[in-house]
Order: C-alpha cells, then sequence, then structure tokens
C-alpha cells in the first residue's frame, strides 16, 4: 500500500497532527505549496484562489506528482487551493482538518488578513479611549469622539492613526494645543514652545502640528464657520486664516499690508496716531499683521478724529497692483482716498485688515487686472464680503478700453474656466474667448478720475 492511501486509523485526529506536520517537514518538496496554502488562507479567510508555482525543482516535482498521483505539465504548478483538503482525506491522515495542519506548519495560529485589521482596528480605538480619558475639555472629547465615530472630517486623524508611528504623541500635542488656545493674539513659536517645548513643535511639516490645524479646522466647523468662505481660500491662506481665527499668528511682521488714507483706533477707542499722521504726510503705510491685530475700528481719515462705534458707509478702493497703486496716490494723496493694494495675492494681513474694515462700515471698489489671476481675486472678495464688494471698472467695456494684448497659455485659460459668479462669468467668457490679458495699467485714468471723487457707498 502507497504511503498516500487511505488506511483504517487507530488515532484520532488531534494525535495524526504532529505525525502530520513530521512527515510534511521531512519531504522539502512540500515546502512550497504549503506555504502558498497557508498564504491564501491568510489573504482570503479561507482555502481559496490559486497556488502558482515556478521552476519547480527535481524533488519538489516528484514530490507533489506522488501527493497528486499525477504527472505535472513541466516545471509550473497551478493548484486550486480548494482542492487541498480533499486530496488529504485520500491518504492516511484522513480526518485531519487542512487549516489546521497549515497553522501547525507555520508554528502557530493562521491569522486571517481581515483578522489583523480586525486587531489593528481595536487598537486605535483603544487609543483613542484613552485620549478621550486623558483630554477632559469639551473642545478635545468632541473632536474625539467625532473620530471614534469615524466621521468625514476626521480623516486626517484616521489616516494618522495608521502611518503614524507617533501618532499618540503627536495627538496628545495637538490636543494640549486645543486645551490651552490663546484669548489673545499670540505667535506660533512662542505657543507652541509652552505647549511642547519646541517653538516648531507646531510647524506644518510636524505630524502635531498637521493634527493641530486638523482640530482646529474642526472646531471651526462644528462651531458654524462659513465654508464657502474658506474654499475660495488658496491652501496657504485658509491655513493662516484658521490660526488667525484663533488667535495665533505665523508671521506678524513679513506679512503686511499696504493702504493709505485710514484711521485706526484700538480697543480702549484711542486713535492710533500713526495711521493719521501717515496719511496727513501723504505716505502710505506698509502696516505689520501684529499692528493690524491691535485695531478693532478704522475709518477715513479725513474724518473726526475721535472713535465712532457706529460709522456711515465709506468708500475703499482696492487695487491688485503696486504700481497702479502708487499711480493713483500719485494722482489723489491731497484727496486722501482711501485706497488698499493686495500687491498681487491676498496676504492674511490684507484679510485682517478689510475685514476690520468691514465690520467699520466700509464700501470695497475692486479693480483687478483683466486676467484669470486678478478675475480669481474678484471672486474671492465676491465670496467673502458679498453685501460689501463693488467691482470698480471690470466690465466687458473696460477690459476692451484696457487693449488686450497679452496672449493668455492653455493653463491659465483654464482658470477663467473656475470662475462661477454671476457678476464675471460674462467677463471670463469674453477673455478666454480673445484669449488675451488687459491689465489695470490701460485704465488708469478711469481709476483716478474715481478717487477724486466720492462715490456713493450705497450703490
Amino acid at each position: 500500500m502507497s504511503e498516500w492511501e487511505v488506511e483504517i486509523m487507530s488515532e484520532p485526529p488531534e494525535e495524526l497532527l504532529p505525525q502530520a506536520v513530521a512527515y510534511f517537514r521531512s519531504h522539502p518538496g512540500f515546502k512550497r505549496l504549503l506555504d502558498g496554502l497557508a498564504e491564501k488562507y491568510c489573504k482570503l479567510g479561507r482555502l481559496g484562489g490559486v497556488v502558482a508555482l515556478e521552476d519547480l525543482s527535481h524533488e519538489e516535482q516528484t514530490t507533489l506528482e506522488a501527493f497528486f498521483r499525477r504527472p505535472l505539465p513541466g516545471k509550473q504548478l497551478r493548484f486550486p487551493a480548494g482542492q487541498f483538503g480533499r486530496l488529504l482525506a485520500e491518504t492516511r491522515f484522513d480526518g485531519l482538518d487542512p487549516v489546521a495542519l497549515l497553522a501547525a506548519w507555520r508554528g502557530g495560529e493562521l491569522v486571517t488578513r481581515q483578522e489583523r485589521r480586525d486587531c489593528a482596528e481595536q487598537a486605535r480605538q483603544m487609543e483613542l479611549r484613552q485620549l478621550l480619558a486623558e483630554f477632559p475639555a469639551p473642545t478635545c472629547q468632541a473632536w474625539l469622539q467625532a473620530a471614534l465615530d469615524k466621521e468625514p472630517d476626521t480623516r486626517l486623524v484616521q489616516r494618522a492613526l495608521v502611518t503614524d508611528r507617533d501618532f499618540a504623541r503627536n495627538m496628545a500635542a495637538a490636543l494640549r494645543a486645543l486645551t490651552n488656545l490663546p484669548e489673545r493674539y499670540q505667535r506660533l513659536p512662542v505657543f507652541a514652545r509652552n505647549i511642547c517645548g519646541d517653538p516648531h513643535g507646531l510647524d506644518m511639516d510636524r505630524g502635531a502640528g498637521k493634527l493641530f490645524l486638523e482640530g482646529l479646522r474642526f472646531l471651526r466647523v462644528r462651531a458654524g464657520g462659513n465654508i464657502g468662505e474658506a474654499s475660495a481660500l488658496s491652501a496657504v491662506e485658509e491655513r493662516n486664516e484658521l490660526l488667525y481665527h484663533f488667535k495665533l499668528l505665523r508671521d506678524d511682521l513679513l506679512n503686511f499690508a499696504t493702504c493709505f488714507g485710514f484711521a485706526a483706533y484700538a480697543g480702549n477707542g484711542q486713535e492710533i496716531s500713526y495711521w493719521r499722521m501717515a496719511s496727513e504726510a501723504q505716505a502710505p503705510l506698509n502696516v505689520p499683521l501684529r499692528e493690524i491685530a491691535r485695531v478693532t475700528a478704522l475709518g477715513p481719515c479725513a474724518g473726526p478724529s475721535e472713535f465712532l462705534p457706529e460709522r456711515s458707509r465709506y468708500d475703499v478702493f482696492i487695487v491688485e497692483n503696486s504700481g497702479v497703486f502708487s499711480a493713483l496716490l500719485d494722482e489723489g494723496a491731497s484727496f486722501q482716498p482711501l485706497l488698499i493694494c493686495l500687491h498681487g495675492q491676498f496676504k492674511l494681513a490684507s484679510w485682517a485688515l478689510l475685514d476690520r474694515l468691514a465690520r467699520s462700515g466700509a464700501v470695497f471698489h475692486y479693480s483687478g487686472d483683466f486676467d484669470p489671476e486678478g478675475l480669481q481675486m474678484a471672486e474671492k472678495l465676491l465670496l467673502r464680503y458679498p453685501d460689501r464688494v463693488r467691482l470698480w471698472h471690470m466690465t466687458e467695456a473696460d477690459y476692451w478700453l484696457a487693449c488686450p494684448a497679452a496672449p493668455l497659455d492653455e493653463a491659465r485659460l483654464q482658470k477663467l474656466a473656475s470662475i462661477r459668479t454671476p457678476e464675471l462669468s460674462h467677463l471670463a467668457g469674453v477673455i478666454a474667448e480673445k484669449r488675451s490679458a488687459a491689465y489695470q495699467e490701460g485704465i488708469l485714468e478711469l481709476l483716478a478720475q474715481d478717487i477724486k471723487r466720492p462715490l456713493s457707498a450705497s450703490k
């Protein structure tokens, strides 16, 4: 009788298991097949799929042909894993559970991929629950519970739980920061030093910094933050403004706004004198964010010097380019127009200044270049201050007066397709059809005429 033919068993299956393991290990030709079967089980949670072996050795081919009781075609094997139990039942090891045999072959239990995932998930849940117990502040509790519930706005936390080896330490730092948010404006490096012992501990390229920013975003959204407003900003702008919303400043010196003609007031109603002095000297101001943070209200320098908490509406002219700003100042400094220059982009200081102006009664008249970037900036203003912004010489007629001649490549033309606001969509279509940009300098005389005579802030 062949060693693979069925015999009447005199031992129970559990006593056959060590004998079977010893036998298979004594025949090296089985190793790759049994390893492949074990891997299939771990991957699928069952004996399924096909085990593929290439370049069979002479020993493997001889051993496996005896087991299968048939010759193998060439040096390759494609073996359906589900047949292993049937073949085993035709041997003297009939009655053995094939999975138990494979587990013993591997020296322990076979852990399926799903079981590993379940175990890892339990560990992650335990980690979050430990943090819940450690950080009782309501802000932390809300964020951690949302992470436990796998809510959509906690995706970064879910990802960090899987990929960040230092998740517990980084998340704890982020939670300490959320627990101790400042009540007055504070520079981020100073805040990070107090929280982490490292001024760079909450930098945006650090694990703790990324989680902290995500926590702030979660808190702002749950508190009713304007999602549409945030979507109008670039990633850098959104990040800086988010920190600023929670009284944290990344850079309060090099981040500045350029303006002319304003009087500024501090929290006690006291006028901040150098703003008025600059206007009277017909000098523009590059005001750093740290100084704008002191301001609670603004108004026309040409108005009364005393603090007026409820001003009438007044006109503020905003231009995109510094050259246009300077030319307008040359034309109208003696009229003390209220001017702001954005320098081709929105800095946090500009947003901080505009927010204070909007609260103080300002109506914004914005003029930008007739190109994709100029229209995108105009749209950001319209989305953020929908009842405060008036487009200033940004019509189709103004575009033709500015003499469009600068060709636009395909990448820039694609930006025009993103313009959705009704006030700008027609102009965007005209520029796209012409495939040429025009610039503010082409309508400088029209802009200069307007700043010399008051516009109606109510129209």
